[in-house]
């Protein structure tokens, strides 16, 4: 009977002994692969600086293209950077998408809640995107003019792929390789009858703006009408050339997006209106311009140039003109960023070197013509 009892007591204690301890044993740890973390972004290098109020055709009395608009100015709420806008600017939609439930947006700064996958995605993408934006486009604009009949006849270029400009019925536009780049202006450059209006360079980094201005201004009195009768007021009017350029290389670098906006005022009579009981000189005056406009928008090769075929323009009363906008486009590779430095340090040295050399010069000059003159002594007679 004792032995039964025993072997009862040691069967029940085999059954319930290991689930008392499935049941008393800790749940398993998390995945590490899972757990989602806390981390810190500075985006600072990265955010889109405010656009100005004031850009370089606005100096010409007016943009030409929404894309170059000045806008009004904003309160500081409203150029707070949006954590949505932010985060479709750097990622592809769909991670955008996820990140917005996980992230926090304080001014420049990034916090981001989520597992080791998703954090080293953000890493990558960040510094791709800061390699990418610290390259340099540098853009070469050209304005050739001549008279139409000569463009007509001596400039056909049927070899070149022209394609109508759009927003521009009067001017085509066609992409060019380096030797075609080449042969135009070698063709452009020896023949007399064609004038080079403006030719600026500029360099900026990807994706950022760079503007040129070569203008004048001309002050007169204008008539105004007021409840008193006619009076006259100060007016400035400013004519010349504007360029806005934005160039963004793709991700591998093979093609680049090219934004140009290229405006042109030019003053052509000014028109005097009689007033009685004025001078000549003080009467008011009317300035009769002509303005041109032409805007590209469009992605090219690395290393290739757009050529468009302008319509007419005034540079005098009467003496319509036409020509060619050349613009030749290039992304700077590292070593050419490296031999304008190192130029730019030597040139610095020359000049320094050039400058001391002058200085010293004019301090031995100075010191000889303060020194008493010499005599001669006695013995000398």
């Amino acid at each position: 009977m004792r032995w039964s009892i025993l072997l009862a007591v040691l069967i029940l204690a085999a059954v319930l002994l290991p689930q008392v301890r499935a049941g008393d044993a800790p749940a398993p740890a998390a995945n590490a692969a899972d757990t989602e973390v806390l981390r810190v972004y500075d985006l600072v290098d990265l955010m889109q600086a405010p656009t100005s109020t004031l850009s370089a055709l606005a100096l010409l009395n007016g943009p030409v293209s929404s894309e170059f608009t000045p806008g009004t100015p904003k309160s500081a709420a409203e150029q707070a950077p949006k954590l949505d806008e932010v985060l479709r600017s750097l990622f592809e939609p769909a991670i955008a998408e996820l990140l917005s439930s996980k992230s926090i947006l304080r001014s420049n700064t990034l916090f981001v809640t989520a597992g080791p996958a998703l954090q080293r995605h953000v890493e990558q993408t960040l510094a791709s995107t800061r390699r990418q934006r610290n390259l340099q486009i540098s853009t070469h604009v050209t304005l050739f003019a001549m008279d139409p009949q000569h463009r007509q006849t001596r400039y056909a270029l049927p070899s070149f792929h022209w394609q109508p400009l759009p927003g521009n019925a009067e001017a085509a536009i066609a992409e060019l390789t380096p030797s075609e780049q080449s042969t135009l202006v070698d063709l452009l450059g020896g023949d007399k009858q064609v004038a080079v209006l403006t030719s600026p360079r500029m360099t900026a980094f990807s994706g950022q703006r760079a503007s040129m201005t070569n203008i004048k201004q001309y002050a007169y009195a204008s008539p105004v009408f007021t409840p008193k009768g006619p009076d006259l007021r100060n007016s400035v009017l400013t004519f010349g050339d504007a360029y806005e350029v934005r160039a963004t290389p793709t991700a591998d670098n093979t093609f680049i997006h090219l934004e140009l906006t290229q405006m042109r005022v030019e003053l052509l009579e000014i028109k005097t209106i009689p007033w009685e009981g004025l001078e000549d000189r003080l009467k008011p005056h009317i300035p009769v311009t002509s303005t041109s406009s032409i805007h590209v928008n469009q992605a090219l090769a690395n290393g290739h140039g757009l050529v468009v075929a302008t319509g007419a323009f005034l540079l005098e009363k009467d003496q319509p003109r036409a020509g060619f906008l050349l613009i030749e486009c290039t992304l700077l590779d590292e070593a050419a960023r490296v031999r304008q430095v190192k130029a730019f340090h030597e040139r610095k040295a020359e000049l320094k070197a050039e400058l001391e050399k002058a200085a010293a010069e004019a301090k031995a000059a100075q010191q000889k013509e303060s020194a008493p003159p010499v005599t001669k002594g006695a013995d000398n007679f």
